[in-house]
């Protein structure tokens, strides 16, 4: 009988695990949603943000509202690709540096980015397949770059507490 060895987790690699699946979810249902949906989605966003932000908006009528709010939704939409794909990175980058396993930092960035896009393109693609989305090479380079800009502000942030830990030391 071949003996397999048994894969052990810590609690915070199954934390960031379950955390990770958790986002994953949130950004399913976001790109579940038909593009009716998801622009009701992101004009109730930016009327909040334009209400608490944009000072004048309360006195604009509700034509001179909705035109700037269309105006701004290209921009909501890239930059909520943006941020929920830097959490994706920050939390996909935690579960490769809380496992046991003798690897580096760099495999781990390495090894995230690649989980980082593996996503946004099936993500994409499963947009391809909700009425009024569509699949687009541009959200993919998004997703890209903010899962890379979260791995590297929090490979950069644990580089600084190493550093203060070690002169503590």
């Amino acid at each position: 009988m071949i003996k397999r060895p048994r894969i052990r987790m810590n609690f915070r690699e199954l934390l960031f695990i379950l955390l990770t699946l958790l986002w994953c979810a949130v950004i399913f249902a976001f790109s579940a949603q038909k593009a009716d949906d998801s622009t009701k989605t992101s004009s109730g966003v930016i009327y909040l943000f334009c209400r608490f932000v944009v000072s004048g908006f309360k006195d604009l009528d509700d034509a001179e509202r909705y035109a700037m709010i269309a105006s701004m939704q290209f921009w909501v939409r890239k930059a909520a690709h943006f941020v929920v794909y830097l959490v994706l990175g920050i939390l996909g980058l935690q579960i490769f540096l809380a496992a046991d396993r003798p690897q580096g930092r760099r495999a781990c960035c390495l090894a995230a980015t690649g989980l980082c896009i593996f996503y946004a393109v099936s993500d994409e693609v499963h947009q391809y397949f909700v009425p009024g989305r569509a699949c687009q090479l541009r959200d993919i380079c998004i997703d890209t770059l903010g899962a890379a800009v979260g791995i590297l502000l929090s490979a950069a942030v644990m580089k600084l507490i190493d550093i203060r830990r070690s002169k503590k030391a």
